[in-house]
């Protein structure tokens, strides 16, 4: 859901949607379908399952939340060009869980590559997540590299 904020952002910045809307939903569509993918590896690399991901729990959530609320606004936000401390501080008073998802994965990340668990080439998106967010870096999103070969 942050990510497809992102997307509607990098999209504001660049000067907006035409009359129907179409420049935000390739990239929005690019960016939810990653998350879902980077989601399941996630999810089954902590051992959960995987199945979970494609039914009520992951990408249904993460369609109703992309629909509005806190977080697709913090992605928005960031999107358009804000650092994370902008926008935090933009949103103050309101609680943005993903954003302590995010940082508690990166903070994760080194530990299950140290262990041989996840490649430093996996997760893109959530890693371009990780620097905007623990790292206050700008939102970059590498849209090349968020699907494996056989993918695109």
């Amino acid at each position: 859901t942050l990510a497809v904020g992102l997307a509607g952002g990098m999209l504001d910045r660049l000067g907006g949607p035409d009359a129907a809307y179409a420049w935000n939903h390739n990239p929005a569509a690019a960016l939810f379908g990653a998350s879902a993918r980077e989601m399941a590896r996630l999810v089954s690399l902590l051992g959960g399952n995987p199945a979970m991901v494609t039914s009520l729990p992951g990408v249904g959530d993460q369609y109703v939340t992309c629909m509005g609320g806190r977080t697709v606004r913090l992605g928005r936000l960031l999107g358009k060009g804000m650092s994370y401390e902008e926008a935090r501080a933009e949103m103050a008073g309101e609680t943005l869980e993903s954003a302590l998802v995010v940082a508690q994965i990166a903070r994760a990340l080194p530990g299950l590559e140290a262990r041989g668990l996840l490649g430093r080439d996996e997760l893109p998106l959530m890693r371009c997540l990780c620097r905007v967010i623990s790292g206050n870096a700008p939102v970059e999103v590498d849209f090349g590299r968020l699907f494996p070969d056989d993918v695109k």
